[in-house]
């Protein structure tokens, strides 16, 4: 099996990596017109976390931090501008009578959570505090988890998520975040881990389409091209869920597997997007990478993507030793006695 050979900015090739899909649906803190930060997940979990059962998941989730199963992660569940300012008043002066009051700490910490990346580093001192205070609530896992991913402290998020997973095994928001920051980091075999567990969170329904796409991205970084091209595969078939980005990288698992007479469509495919520069260029270096290793290959079609690449980028190493294999050739004669 032939491997695959990577263009010079791998980055460049992905269109819709982890963070460009999850980005659709798990948007990072931002300021709104307001200048409020507020954090916005599309995908969230509901009004509140769910523990338990019987008769105590059918009471009323109260929107008090002492109600464990209250845990506000949108926009939607956490109180007004004005109300987290009553917040940190009345949480502030139990602070001030007792230091460790775990409460308190807590409901500032949720607060400051609420305000976004400028006041992320105040929600994580409050919620470190409680855990040295001896705080064993799984929420503080999770918060102190998004948290460090937002402050750009991606290995300390990581421990902390796992934390939240050991109580909440099963946490779909907790699972995508983390299976994210693996991809982001290179942890590859780690991020499909945790697609294919959220693949066997639905009961054995129909699975997921971004959980199916991100798990696909995650194998061909592993190069388990077969793999990633059926769950490509799979995609296809409902056009509701694929996009001509998503024939790249099936493109790119047939070129893995040494089939790219297969793949040259997928390029093509790809190519009918309207694409920015770098992403044209990858998808142009790869389609270049498959034709110079078929030898049935049209030299007209090489020399015209092998130009186009040049357009982009008038340097590009494999552009022009393609050329010039063909002006070698074109300067050889009949051979004379």
């Amino acid at each position: 099996m032939m491997s695959l050979q990577s263009p010079k900015n791998p980055e460049a090739f992905v269109f819709r990596t982890v963070s460009a899909a999850h980005s659709k649906r798990l948007r990072r803190f931002s300021l709104d017109r307001r200048g409020l930060g507020v954090l916005v997940l599309a995908v969230g979990l509901g009004l509140g976390y769910l523990g338990g059962g019987g008769l105590e998941r059918l009471r009323p989730i109260r929107k008090d931090v002492s109600d464990l199963r209250y845990f506000p992660r949108n926009i939607g569940q956490f109180p007004n501008r004005e109300e987290i300012e009553k917040i940190f008043s009345r949480n502030q002066a139990a602070l001030e009578s007792n230091p460790a009051d775990l409460t308190a700490l807590m409901a500032s910490g949720m607060a400051y959570y609420a305000l976004g990346r400028e006041h992320a580093v105040e929600a994580i001192n409050r919620f470190e505090t409680a855990r040295d205070y001896g705080a064993t609530d799984a929420r503080l896992f999770y918060y102190l988890g998004h948290l460090y991913d937002l402050v750009g402290l991606r290995q300390f998020a990581i421990p902390e998520y796992e934390r939240f997973l050991r109580h909440r095994p099963m946490d779909r928001q907790a699972l995508l975040e983390l299976a994210k920051i693996y991809f982001d980091l290179g942890n590859y075999a780690s991020s499909a881990g945790l697609y294919e567990r959220l693949g066997h969170t639905d009961g054995g329904k129909k699975r997921d389409p971004l959980v199916m796409e991100n798990l696909a991205l995650a194998l061909l970084k592993l190069q388990d091209w077969e793999k990633a091209r059926a769950l490509l595969d799979d995609l296809r078939r409902d056009q509701r869920h694929y996009s001509k980005e998503m024939s790249f990288f099936m493109a790119e698992a047939f070129r893995g597997l040494g089939r790219c007479p297969e793949a040259f469509s997928f390029y093509d495919e790809a190519l009918e997007m309207v694409l920015d520069a770098p992403k044209e260029l990858a998808v142009l270096e790869a389609k270049l990478a498959c034709l110079t290793i078929v030898p049935a290959s049209d030299e007209a079609v090489i020399r015209g993507v092998a130009e186009k690449i040049l357009k982009l980028d008038a340097k590009n190493s494999t552009a022009r030793s393609a050329l010039r294999k063909f002006k070698k050739s074109s300067r050889k004669g009949p051979l004379r006695d």
